[in-house]
């Protein structure tokens, strides 16, 4: 197994990435149990996430909770036909449904992918209208590795020089992309923001930062 499956490999619950999510998500499991408490089952919109990622939570937790998942992608992803999960086509920037037409709103590591400041507002807006609780994850644009090409303070760099460097080098667990061209284009998918962005884009939310050696390592932004 390559180092970096070592560290990220979210379906090894051993991995560092899997223990580092299962503690962040305690938040997000309170909010379920908080919904469950007020009406006895949990709606959950996650945009852009998958079924792997939801099996960090105990299949038992979520069958007691009554939690019905909605999973919205701009592509198809892999699909279990389990009852629990809706896989739905859409724009996370546009969603087509109706405000606090779920329970509970969650996103994790996706707003950074979502391109310019504009299309972070007009997800964030998405997010606050679509369910009156939310949990939005983030990578920190200050903690000094960045977390797609496990490289430190490559984020720090111009632009051309982060696709020149993902261009030429095996970085993380990134695809080595076959032309500048598309270099370019995976770079400028990449986009991290800092506290006082996450704050802007959620003012009705607490952020909380999830912490490595002290520094803060990830951004979540919980309206409870």
């Amino acid at each position: 197994m390559a180092w970096t499956d070592k560290l990220i490999d979210y379906k090894n619950p051993h991995s560092i990435g899997s223990i580092l999510r299962q503690r962040r998500i305690a938040p997000l499991l309170e909010l379920v149990k908080q919904c469950y408490r007020e009406r006895g089952g949990c709606r959950i919109l996650d945009i852009g996430g998958t079924e792997t990622y939801w099996r960090i939570i105990d299949s038992d937790f979520l069958n007691a909770h009554n939690c019905r998942i909605t999973l919205v992608n701009t592509h198809r992803v892999a699909q279990s036909g389990h009852p629990r999960f809706t896989h739905v086509i859409g724009n996370g920037c546009q969603l087509d449904f109706s405000d606090y037409a779920f329970d509970i709103a969650h996103s994790n590591s996706v707003i950074e992918h979502v391109g310019n400041w504009q299309n972070k507002a007009a997800f964030a807006a998405e997010i606050r209208r679509i369910a009156p609780c939310y949990f939005v994850q983030t990578p920190n644009f200050w903690f000094p590795v960045e977390p797609h090409y496990l490289a430190p303070c490559i984020h720090y760099l111009p632009l051309h020089i982060r696709a020149i460097l993902l261009f030429r080098l095996p970085l993380g667990r990134m695809n080595r992309p076959r032309t500048m061209a598309e270099s370019l284009q995976t770079v400028q998918g990449i986009s991290l923001l800092t506290e006082p962005m996450m704050r802007t884009l959620f003012p009705d939310a607490d952020i909380l930062a999830e912490r490595i050696c002290g520094m803060k390592k990830s951004l979540v932004a919980i309206r409870r």
